[in-house]
């Protein structure tokens, strides 16, 4: 009975933080959830590098940026984080849009939809890293 009636801190790892996320696809079958699915993949594999430490910000420091909580609360989030998807701007790679948005009161991570995984990294690692150096 104990795990009902004393809340554990959980270990944040790769695999819970991609349970933890619903993504909102676009039609199956689609150009754009095909675009969306490498996207994801891209989102799994970022969340590995984080796991292995190989990044500057850690996995705590993504929960922070899309939920504002540096750990998962004994029952859950409310509402469920979402991950969402914007177009790109390919021609700009500098450009806003290709960096990701997160609405804290929402629970929501909007990604890029960029299918080259080095800059998608790059992307997700400086929004990051701006908004860990603009709250502290």
């Amino acid at each position: 009975m104990k795990e009902v009636f004393e809340y554990e801190k959980r270990l944040l790892d790769s695999t819970t933080i991609e349970l933890l996320f619903e993504a909102d696809l676009a039609k199956a079958n689609s150009n754009r959830h095909r675009q969306e699915e490498i996207v994801l993949s891209n989102w799994r594999d970022f969340l590995l590098d984080l796991e292995e430490g190989t990044e500057v910000p850690t996995l705590k420091d993504l929960l922070v940026f899309v939920t504002g909580a540096d750990g998962i609360p004994p029952l859950g989030f409310d509402p469920s984080p979402r991950l969402l998807f914007h177009s790109a701007d390919i021609e700009s790679p500098e450009d806003k849009k290709n960096f990701l948005f997160a609405n804290t009161c929402a629970n929501s991570l909007s990604l890029p939809m960029l299918v080259d995984y080095e800059l998608f990294k790059k992307n997700m690692v400086a929004a990051i890293q701006i908004k860990l150096f603009t709250t502290e």
